[in-house]
């Protein structure tokens, strides 16, 4: 579940970066995100003086994340090779490894192929879905979930 979080913020981010800053700001079009991904035990605190503190981040899981961030070009989100296993089948298909770098690498990974990947597990598995509809917009989340109505998936989706 961390790591499914940990792709969808990153599928966040670059989303972010590609469409939204990018109109506010167009000087930053030439910019690009690239972000690491690993998981382990990390201590997170604040460390310092009174009001000068700063938050740190430590572990091998960060130093590691931040490697596969450095080995990373512009608008990509890579995982670590002991990372990749741990994540959802279906987000698999998104990452291909790259054995000169040895990083899972996904290439202009933004929210839009993340949730289409989703939408398909949940098809895919024959499971109920619910829709909720709004003014504009439609969506569609896996389980049954409060103010939406529930659908379950003809059995052609699941091929």
């Amino acid at each position: 579940m961390i790591l499914k979080r940990a792709v969808e913020t990153a599928a966040g981010l670059q989303s972010s970066m590609e469409y939204a800053l990018k109109q506010c700001l167009p000087e930053a079009g030439p910019l690009g995100l690239a972000i690491g991904i690993d998981l382990d035990v990390t201590l997170v605190s604040k460390i310092g003086t009174r009001g000068q503190r700063d938050r740190i981040c430590i572990g091998d899981g960060v130093e590691n994340a931040a490697r596969a961030q450095e080995k990373s070009a512009a608008r990509e989100v890579s995982l670590t090779p002991r990372t990749f296993p741990l994540l959802d089948e279906h987000f698999q298909p998104q990452f291909s490894l790259d054995q000169k770098r040895n990083l899972y690498v996904a290439s202009n990974f933004y929210f839009d192929r993340f949730e289409r990947a989703a939408k398909a597990a949940a098809y895919a598995a024959g499971a109920a879905v619910t829709v909720r509809t709004a003014s504009k917009t439609a969506t569609v989340v896996r389980g049954g979930e409060a103010g939406g109505r529930q659908v379950v998936p003809s059995k052609s989706w699941a091929r």
